[in-house]
């Protein structure tokens, strides 16, 4: 796909939600299914967990920071509203 397609903008910010989903796995898959405190998450761009999502170490903390707030957001609104998830079958990989 061009960046001159009209359905570019579309394209990447699909993009970017799937980079931010799979951020998420490897926060979840690192931390042990358990959404981590903030200060853990610099623990884990230490350890390299992001590089195969983005190559500079800037990219990769936005990367990470992105993830652990859609971590938190969706953690919350499980807290608060748990029958909204009530037909989300639980998978442990």
């Amino acid at each position: 796909m061009s960046p001159r397609h009209e359905r570019w903008q579309e394209y990447q910010n699909a993009k970017r939600r799937a980079t931010v989903a799979l951020a998420m796995r490897l926060i979840l898959k690192a931390s042990d299914g358990i959404v981590p405190d903030k200060s853990e998450i610099s623990a884990l761009l230490s350890m390299g967990i992001f590089r195969s999502q983005a190559r500079a170490m800037s990219a990769q903390k936005s990367l990470a920071y992105s993830a652990y707030r859609r971590l938190r957001k969706l953690e919350n609104r499980l807290r608060k509203q748990p029958e909204r998830f009530a037909d989300v079958e639980v998978r442990h990989v």
